[in-house]
């Protein structure tokens, strides 16, 4: 039986042969006087679909009249919505999939590529701070249920709300996942010092609710619901009405976005949000391209006890759980004090529009000066967004971390 899924297959691209061979060779040959190039989107995680498809957007718009690109989606991709949205705004076409295919076969195709992830989910030309078109927009349709759910919770368009998104390792495990990445049972602990408890949240969400924000704490496939109530503390991750429009708009709309650091904070990214990052490791992946403010996990020498100085954070920019164990260093979470502490500031900043202390404004530009000098950052970001920084809280509570 094994033979005739391998019979259909070979079949299939022959008959896309008949066809896409004779339109390759045409686009080999009205070159330069017209470039049709074709190819897709990372559609596995939302992450690189998202960053990659608001980077083509903005393209676009420069691209010079002669240049046509055609595009082609799977069927199964991490985000539906998302992928409406691209099909509203590019051409993407079901047969660009047979002409990728054969394209990239023959010889001379580079130049009539799409690359199929451009960003690795990082703006590391600032193209979305640089560009002043507006993202993708939402239907009415759509902008209007999305709305109608959210009032259903209670909200009113008046009231601001917030985004928090705590990865944990349930979505990276999950059998959805799993399947497409077509790497069945695959083991994604090494990434586990990514991971946060939720719980540690909870005091910052009860105080974002009673002082009057809606609190929607985000996730596709999460390991344990909030264990604090509050009418303005939505557990979205399990709301059975969670849907692929709501995760995106959502996202696009929230006064603040908090996270841990996953892919789907990406969208407040595109959409030009302000974002606190919170349990951020490593520090190099830090997005200064956004508007954002970042505090990273406490990395402790386990020797010593001693935090690690900004500099041996940078010299030890690990990407594996058990590279950090190796190297002797122990990693831990961000009190819920801390986190309180700075979501309080950030919240602060941006809804009260409250001044700087001169001792903070002296601890941001002492953090941009270090920043602007470390050699890996340098190497692998080209643009430094004005806004992004470091939490004053972090650097408050450790003084000696820059020197």
């Amino acid at each position: 039986m094994k033979i005739l899924p391998r019979v259909y297959y070979i079949f299939k691209h022959a008959i896309n042969a008949i066809w896409a061979i004779p339109l390759v060779i045409i686009m080999r040959i009205i070159y330069p006087f017209i470039l049709i190039r074709v190819g897709t989107f990372n559609t596995q995680r939302v992450g690189h679909f998202v960053l990659d498809a608001a980077h083509h957007f903005i393209k676009q718009h420069n691209y010079k009249a002669n240049v046509v690109n055609w595009y082609w989606l799977p069927d199964d991709v991490c985000n539906k919505q998302w992928a409406k949205m691209i099909k509203r705004n590019f051409y993407v076409f079901k047969f660009v999939r047979g002409l990728d295919r054969w394209n990239k076969i023959i010889p001379g195709g580079k130049k009539h590529s799409r690359p199929f992830s451009e960003t690795n989910s990082n703006d590391v030309e600032g193209l979305v701070a640089k560009s002043k078109e507006k993202m993708m927009e939402f239907l009415p349709s759509e902008d209007k249920k999305a709305r109608q759910w959210l009032q259903n919770q209670g909200w009113n368009n008046s009231d601001s709300f917030v985004c928090i998104m705590v990865r944990d390792s349930m979505y990276m495990n999950s059998d959805n996942f799993q399947k497409k990445v077509e790497r069945g049972n695959y083991d994604w602990s090494y990434q586990s010092y990514r991971n946060s408890e939720v719980h540690t949240f909870e005091d910052a969400m009860l105080w974002l609710a009673d002082n009057g924000v809606y609190v929607l704490r985000m996730g596709k496939t999460m390991s344990n619901p909030l264990g604090v109530k509050h009418h303005r503390i939505i557990d979205y991750a399990f709301n059975p009405e969670r849907s692929d429009l709501l995760d995106i708009w959502l996202f696009s709309k929230c006064r603040l976005c908090i996270s841990t650091g996953s892919g789907a904070d990406v969208v407040s990214e595109v959409y030009k949000k302000p974002i606190l990052f919170l349990n951020y490791l490593p520090i190099t992946g830090m997005h200064i391209w956004s508007d954002s403010v970042h505090m990273p996990k406490k990395l402790f020498w386990r020797k010593t006890k001693k935090l690690l100085s900004y500099r041996e954070y940078i010299e030890n920019n690990y990407s594996r759980t058990d590279e950090y164990i190796s190297s002797g260093i122990d990693i831990a979470d961000l009190s819920s004090s801390e986190i309180m502490n700075a979501i309080q500031n950030r919240w602060r900043k941006i809804i009260l529009d409250e001044e700087e202390s001169i001792s903070d404004i002296e601890l941001r530009e002492s953090f941009s000066n270090t920043v602007l000098y470390a050699d890996k950052f340098t190497k692998y970001n080209g643009f430094i967004n004005t806004k992004f920084g470091m939490s004053p809280v972090f650097l408050r509570n450790n003084p000696k971390w820059l020197i």
